[in-house]
């Protein structure tokens, strides 16, 4: 019997990485503050020479004589269903032309008359006879070797790219006759099955059955799988070994492996694929793994690293087409984007991507050179969409690749005598390009034709097919994407010109939400495009209601999104009762329903929403953003006038800088002219300066005149610097709140305070405020007080103003400095950016780089990230620390968090402790990739900077008052008391700006009280006294809303002196221009800086340098000096060095290493042993586990099963179908499940059961909404948008607006079901004969008896039906809901109260508590009691004994033992507490006779410093003190157990184990965290990293407890 796939060795190979699921956790992501802008430069590819004459390509010999392969009476398998005429039909001459030059070229638009259909050969399977094969196989023969193909490894130098694989080059051929076919059998012992529905299930089971293959499923219900598909794992066996493996089952034993044929998995037109996971061991050992047969490479592969090149031969069939699945068994290709191999073909796979090379034309330059140019299309691996199918037949097979959108399209051209070619990316200057959703590949050996009788090239093909086959298992499995085999018709589609159906809307909105539909994607076009019926029926349900009509698509929209295979006409019918359910609502309530006019907070809109591709045009849905001056005041008639436009590369992902220089004349062309969409043409208005980075930009319909706005904006006239010029103009569309208009009358312009010789400015962007004007800023914010500085827009002034009580008894109370004006304006209401108020502050790489420079302990940070750690470990053993968790990081204006975890707790609730994993994964995962590490709130914060206004500060001081930031508690109810803020006075603090790059920018301060500043609060005031602003000394910052992180906890504030700051001012003046500035010159300047933003890339690698030399080397000095200018590139239009520069920088200084925390994949990397290596090797080990968790999303107690399908699934209450119904199949109770979820027994009521109905109705209408958010706003389901940190465009349109748009979205749907659950008591309270009847006033607080009941009945129905409907699906479903009925938590809580009175109070502690006593129990059970203890008779108290170990002499290893010491009498559960801590943490291997370097992924520590630990943690030592030369204590554990000594302790730990008892749970509660702590003070206390790693690994001890319910051992690593 072969060995199971998932254990041969030759598997272990396919993931070259050895990467696990959970090691993709790990890969490189976003780094620091910035994200990389520029993917690593692309090596140029060597040119091979030209193969072997006999192997040349003919240019008489194309495709054109493709014939149909034989056929057989076996039922076709697994193959590209092309209809046979094709195979007969002949292409054009096969000259080149420029239509072929790339699929998505203007003339390849659509509408355009197809120019030739691609050969798309039917091929039936030849099956090889099965067991002769297997025999064969088993033999250590194979069918195929007849052939046999050598990989030759091409070695360059390292300035060019390695190919690891070329073409084969055959050493001899049979022969004989080309009669060969090609084996795919292969050997697995299980698989997926695929399926919409029941039917695609059975019928899978059906054929299996009927090849007599014995299956066993693993469970017995299925799960979701990509696309709301759904899969179940099904185990093989053959018929004679099921009942000899059944009967000597045992535990170690493996399902056998069978030999399957993939040609008879096939079955025409059956819905389910065969998906397996792990890697199959094929019988034709050509297509498995071999890479650990051959000898390790030394040169490091990096993603262009070639690893697989074939040049196909004459007689290989290659067909390349998009198009897109449909179903899962039929896909559609557009007839204009299909190619036929007509000349030189070729395929390169690299890590990261694969690239398919076609040459369009070939200039002779003289005899024997040549100027050829290649069509090359290029799929990242990251593009691809979870998924492959792969049909096969006896001489080739094709792949459908589900891809998320179009390939990336290059024109690659080489030229004689050239080594290296040129690469330019291109674009469709069609704006209606198909979003493709599927590549099809299909190629096969050709056996007839002009060239048919050449059997060698036959044979070259057939091992190119089989190359081909192996480069894209080891492609796919080797960057996770999932491969399936199933049988796919094929069929030509249509041209998608769907202008005929446009013509029937009759206003901008529908037409907007209809190309919305389309913009899913050609497969939805293909639905649209068959008939009017989508539409008509559109236009019939919606009538003249352009909201309605909007939703609709919108529903349609996210539906499609979510699953591929749907049915329009039943999901549109399906969307309009939903619709009419909301409308009820409202009309019950006697309300207006929201609509795309009525936002849910004034000052925000909706927008038309528009993604610029290289290749296409999308139209996205409205956007939720908070309004400019521009949109805000100009009072334009519709949303329809202004749109946001955003380019990005496809499947909205960032557009590296190297494609957008090459697609610049299309973005010009762009910003010149305008966008076309629908019938309206919207033409560049402007953008803020944050979103020109992001290449976002605002775009105005020229129904309005563009010249008006622009007037109307201000002149801009004085400012002759073009890139300062557009900086100007930025100003008006920062994102600002309204407050109060200050008339002209009110302001006095004023001076600056500068330098004696001018060359610096004191004052730079601040002016000043009274007080009376500030308060009435604040009444028009509502905020409850009054800020002491506003960051603000005024006019065309930006800056900052601080108050200033002075002003109050002036006229003028409004003073503006000369560097506040930009331009001038007739604008003067005074908008407001953001204010002073408490912010905490996180540390983050930059930062730690520096203050580690200055010598700052490692163990100082450690201990800090370890502090952070532990509070989200806490949150989930704790509901009082969970508690303060969810109130910090969702906020209490969802539901009332105190009241909940005083009523249940948190971290047993499911639905609450997912809100804990997202978050506690959320800052685990930016520890590993940001360092981002919170400080305490009274000892550092994020602050505004201001000047002194009355000159009292001296250089070097800083003037520093904060207030209080009350974290609330659980255990106090009452509100705080109002504390005074607190003056720092004489106390040293350290002072930065983020970005943070030169040593100077970490400036010392010292703080210092004064009267005349006290009515400052939560600012950080700079003196105008010295030689140089001290805000230009860090970082090059001036006042006007630059914030500093401000730090005085004494064990991070430096001791040495400050370095010399850098000369910011240094660099050169930008060219001011002598000439009116028009339109062009902006464009031109706009596309410059989005062209080139290296702020990421020159980031990363100024960190990797620093790491590699240290901060104060030339190089890196030099390098942070760069970024500063890049910093001000988007002001002054000059960048300091380009990406080539940077790239040969980055190259020569570092020499192709990175360390280990810049996670660069493909480099060579070390373990940095600074302080940043060691925070990142720490969460590495952290993050581990909280992985785990928020894949599961749910705890252990309730995790029973991974569920259905991602649909809903309504209980028999339900009056609808069981599911949705797609082909005219719906779910039924014929799939079992089992429930991943318990209903809570003590929320219920004997009523609910009659109001489930009422509850499901308010449930799907709640849950709609809740979807459409999570689609808009591209979260990943409910509990991120509740957490509000894994948005997939975060990156788009940037985080904190994308967050707030989406919290407000939820507030007011949150407001709407909740109105809609109470409505109805208020009309019991109006109508005297309603039922049930009722006494006095009703209201939504307070009721009768009769209506009480009524609302903990409908309370308890709302929590079963929406539990039942979750239980039914899996943990990683998008649309499972589970915060419906906590909505209505006071209702649920008081439900509980009632049914909980007779029974106690739960342990608050219970988790840890139940973790302990299982523990206890096993160390009982193995006898693995150790410390030596004396308890005395009928004493609940025991003590513990102490042995010391003097040194004599530190050079030698005698040692003067003492007698053992009694420590004084201790609680047992203490002692039991010690027991258990000591077991698990000597089973972690963790110590050592010395301590590690700080290199190590596993740092050992001495064992002395436990027992230490432990003697501090007995003495209660919350300040531990140890002596440089203290005894060394340690605690007596036995070798081996003496019975007669610890009976009475055995006793007692039996006793504790056999009842629960909160006490106990409290005490092990209590000692963990007290040891912890203990444990940070001696790392603090002594700058001991090895107390800071043993206080990483206690935490490890509870985070396993919080997560797994139980100790288990760390994992040190993901590749140990």
């Amino acid at each position: 019997m072969i060995e199971d796939s998932s254990t041969n060795s030759s598997n272990r190979g396919v993931n070259s990485k050895g990467l696990t699921p959970l090691q993709l956790l790990h890969r490189r992501s976003s780094d620091e503050d910035y994200n990389d802008d520029e993917e690593e430069e692309e090596e140029e590819e060597v040119l091979i020479e030209d193969e072997p004459e006999m192997f040349e390509e003919d240019e008489n010999d194309d495709d054109e004589d493709v014939e149909e392969i034989e056929k057989t009476n076996v039922s076709s398998a697994l193959v590209s269903q092309h209809s046979v005429d094709q195979l007969h039909h002949s292409i054009s001459s096969p000259k080149l032309t420029s239509p072929s030059i790339c699929p998505f070229r203007s003339s390849w638009g659509r509408g355009a008359r197809s120019t030739s259909t691609p050969p798309s050969p039917a091929l039936s399977t030849i099956v090889c006879d099965r067991q002769t094969i297997h025999d064969e196989y088993k033999a250590g023969q194979n069918v195929s070797t007849t052939t046999t193909t050598t990989n030759e490894i091409v070695k360059t130098s390292r300035t060019t790219t390695t190919i690891r694989g070329t073409n084969a080059h055959f050493q001899s051929f049979p022969s004989k006759r080309f009669d060969e076919t090609i084996n795919f059998s292969f050997n697995v012992s299980s698989t997926k099955i695929i399926f919409v529905n029941n039917a695609g299930y059975r019928q899978a089971i059906q054929f299996l059955e009927s090849c007599d293959i014995i299956y066993e499923p693993t469970r017995n219900y299925p799960d979701i799988w990509s696309f709301c598909l759904n899969s179940r794992t099904i185990r093989f066996y053959r018929s004679s070994e099921y009942k000899s493996d059944k009967l000597n089952q045992s535990k170690e034993s493996k399902p056998p492996q069978i030999c399957i044929f993939p040609s008879e998995l096939s079955t025409s037109n059956k819905p389910f694929w065969f998906l397996f996971e792990q890697r199959p061991i094929f019988n034709e050992m050509m297509f498995n793994n071999d890479l650990e047969l051959s000898e390790p490479d030394p040169l490091p592969i990096t993603n262009n690293t070639v690893l697989g090149r074939i040049k196909f031969y004459r007689n290989a069939h290659v067909n390349l087409s998009y198009g897109a699945l449909t179903s899962m068994n039929e896909y559609y290709f557009h007839p204009e984007y299909t190619f036929s191999k007509q000349n030189e073909w070729t395929i390169l796979f690299r890590s990261k991507k694969l690239e398919i090379d076609r040459l369009i034309s070939s200039k002779k330059e003289d005899e024997k050179h040549y100027t050829n140019v290649y069509a090359k299309s290029v799929l990242p691996a990251d593009l691809i969409d979870r998924t492959a199918i792969i049909t096969v037949n006896q001489l080739g097979f094709t792949v459908y690749i589900c891809i998320k959108g179009n390939v990336h399209e290059f024109i690659r051209t080489t030229y004689p005598g050239n080594r290296h070619s040129q690469n330019e990316r291109i674009s469709s200057l069609n704006n209606d390009c198909p979003i493709f959703s599927t590549l099809c590949l299909h190629t096969f050996v050709k056996t007839h034709g002009s060239n048919a009788n050449n059997d060698a090239t036959k044979y070259a093909a057939l091992g190119q097919i089989k190359a081909l086959f192996k480069y894209f298992l080891d492609f796919f499995y080797d960057n996770q994407i999932s491969v399936c085999f199933a049988p796919i018709e094929t069929h030509r589609g249509c041209l998608t010109n769907l202008s005929h159906l446009t013509k029937h809307f009759t206003n901008s909105i529908q037409r907007y939400a209809f190309s919305m539909l389309r913009n899913v994607g050609y497969c939805i076009e293909l639905k649209l495009s068959k008939g009017t019926t989508i539409s008509d029926l559109l236009l019939n349900l919606a009538g003249n209601d352009d909201d309605k009509f909007y939703r609709l698509c919108l529903y349609l929209f996210r539906r499609s999104t979510e699953f591929h295979f749907l049915n329009l006409e039943h999901e549109l019918r399906q969307a309009n009762r939903e619709y009419e359910m909301q409308v009820e609502q409202c009309k019950t309530l006697n309300e207006t329903m929201a609509t795309i006019l009525s936002p849910p907070r004034p000052n925000y809109a909706y927008v038309p929403s528009i993604r610029v591709t290289p290749t296409t045009i999308q139209v996205q849905p409205l956007k939720l953003v908070k309004l400019h001056r521009v949109i805000r005041d100009m009072n334009f008639d519709d949303p329809m006038s202004y749109a946001l436009i955003d380019i990005r590369d496809e499947a909205n992902r960032a557009l590296y800088a190297r494609d957008f220089r090459s697609l610049r004349k299309k973005f010009e062309k762009i910003l010149t002219n305008g966008i076309r969409i629908n019938k309206s043409t919207y033409q560049y208005l402007h953008h803020s300066m944050s979103q020109v980075k992001e290449k976002q930009f605002w775009f105005l319909d020229n129904r309005h005149s563009l010249e008006n706005v622009l007037t109307w904006m201000g002149n801009f006239d004085n400012e002759h610097v073009i890139a300062k010029h557009a900086a100007r103009m930025a100003q008006c569309f920062t994102s600002t709140e309204p407050s109060i208009r200050i008339p002209a009358e009110l302001v006095t312009y004023v001076l600056d305070v500068e330098t004696s010789n001018k060359q610096y400015c004191f004052t730079d962007g601040v002016g000043t405020i009274s007080q009376t004007l500030c308060k009435e800023v604040q009444r028009a914010l509502g905020r409850r007080f009054m800020p002491s500085v506003l960051q603000i827009r005024y006019g065309g002034c930006k800056g900052t103003l601080s108050v200033d009580p002075n002003l109050d008894e002036k006229c003028r109370q409004l003073v503006i400095r000369e560097s506040m004006r930009k331009f001038t304006t007739d604008h003067d209401k005074l908008e407001i950016c953001k204010v002073s108020s408490p912010r905490a502050l996180h540390l983050n790489r930059q930062n730690i780089l520096l203050l580690s420079s200055r010598n700052i302990s490692e163990a100082y940070f450690l201990v800090l990230q370890n502090e952070n750690h532990l509070w989200l470990v806490q949150a989930l053993l704790c509901s009082s620390i969970a508690f303060e968790l969810l109130n910090e990081r969702v906020g209490s204006m969802y539901f009332n968090f105190r009241d909940l975890a005083n009523a249940i707790n948190l971290v047993e609730e499911p639905f609450f402790l997912q809100l804990i994993i997202t978050c506690g994964h959320d800052s685990v995962s930016k520890f590993q990739q940001r360092a981002k590490i919170k400080v305490a709130k009274d000892k550092a914060r994020n602050m505004f900077g201001i000047v002194d206004e009355y000159g009292v500060l001296e250089y070097g001081e800083v003037f520093i008052q904060y207030s209080q930031m009350n974290d609330e508690k659980l255990d106090s109810n009452e509100k705080p008391p109002a504390i005074a803020p607190t003056i720092l006075d004489n106390v040293k603090v350290v002072i930065t700006k983020n970005p943070c790059y030169h040593p100077g920018d970490l400036r010392k301060f010292t703080a210092v009280d004064k009267i005349e500043l006290r009515h400052l609060v939560d600012v950080v005031v700079f003196p105008q006294k010295g030689p140089r602003p001290h805000p230009n000394e860090i970082s090059g910052s001036d006042l006007d809303g630059d914030e500093y992180a401000v730090i005085w906890d004494p064990n991070l504030v430096p001791t040495t002196d400050n370095d010399e700051p850098y000369d910011y001012d240094s660099q050169e003046k930008p060219i001011k221009v002598n000439r009116t500035i028009e339109r062009k010159d902006i464009i031109e300047v706009v596309l410059d800086i989005a062209a080139q933003n290296l702020t990421g890339d020159m980031s990363n690698a100024h960190l990797a340098l620093a790491d590699y030399l240290g901060p104060r080397h030339p190089k890196v000095l030099h390098l942070a000096g760069l970024i500063s200018q890049e910093l001000d590139a988007p002001k002054t239009g000059k960048h300091p060095i380009s990406n080539e520069e940077l790239n040969q920088y980055r190259n020569d200084s570092l020499e192709g290493r990175y360390p280990d925390f810049m996670m660069r994949e493909h480099y060579k990397s070390y373990l940095s042993d600074k302080t940043i290596g060691q925070l990142y090797r720490s969460a590495r080990r952290a993050i581990i586990r909280w992985h785990k968790a928020a894949r599961t999303h749910c705890s252990l107690r309730h995790l029973h099963t991974a569920q259905l399908d991602d649909e809903t699934h309504l209980d028999s209450i339900v009056q609808t179908p069981n599911g949705h119904i797609y082909n005219g199949f719906a779910f039924n109770n014929e799939v079992h499940y089992e429930p991943s979820l318990s209903l809570n027994p003590s929320i219920h009521h004997p009523l609910s059961r009659s109001q489930e109905d009422w509850a499901n109705k308010l449930f799907l209408e709640y849950q709609e909404g809740l979807k459409t958010i999570i689609s808009v706003f591209n979260y990943q389901d409910e509990i991120d948008l509740f957490c509000r940190c894994e948005a997939l465009d975060q990156l788009a349109s940037g985080k904190q607006d994308l967050n707030i748009s989406a919290g407000l979205e939820l507030q007011r749907l949150i407001e709407t079901t909740r109105r809609h659950f109470y409505h109805s008591f208020d009309q019991l309270s109006s109508n005297l004969i309603s039922q049930p009847p009722h006494s006095g006033s009703c209201t939504r607080d307070r009721s009768c008896e009769k209506c009480k009941d009524l609302k903990l009945a409908r309370a308890a129905a709302c929590y079963y039906v929406c539990y039942t409907t979750a239980a039914r699906q899996s943990t990683k479903a998008r649309s499972r809901i589970l915060s419906f009925p906590w909505l209505f938590s006071s209702l649920l809580i008081e439900l509980k109260k009632e049914n909980q009175k007779s029974n106690p109070t739960p342990s608050k502690y219970i988790v840890i508590g139940r973790a302990m006593r299982n523990m206890a129990k096993r160390l009982l059970e193995e006898n693995e009691l150790k410390p030596k203890v004396y308890v005395s008779i009928y004493s609940e108290e025991g003590c513990l004994y102490f042995r010391s170990v003097k040194s004599t002499n530190e050079k030698t290893i005698k040692r003067q033992i003492k007698a053992d010491q009694q420590t004084d009498s201790m609680c047992l559960t203490k002692i039991l507490f010690i027991e258990i801590m000591n077991n698990w943490i000597r089973k972690q291997n963790i110590f050592s006779e010395l301590a590690s370097t700080s290199r190590e992924k596993k740092p050992l520590i001495r064992e002395i410093c436990w027992h230490q630990l432990l003697r501090c943690f007995i003495l209660n030592k919350d300040h531990p003190d140890i002596s440089l030369h203290f005894e060394d204590y340690k605690i007596i554990f036995q070798s081996s157990n003496h019975p007669e000594m610890t009976q009475r302790y055995t006793e007692f730990i039996q006793r504790q184990i056999s009842i629960i008892s909160s006490k106990f749970d409290n005490s092990m509660y209590d000692y963990s965290i007290q040891l912890i702590n203990i444990c940070f003070q001696l790392a603090r206390q002594y700058q001991s990293e090895e107390y800071a790693y043993l206080s990483d690994y206690l935490i490890l001890a509870l985070q396993s407890i919080g997560i797994e319910k139980d100790f288990n051992d760390i994992i040190f690593d993901l590749d140990t």
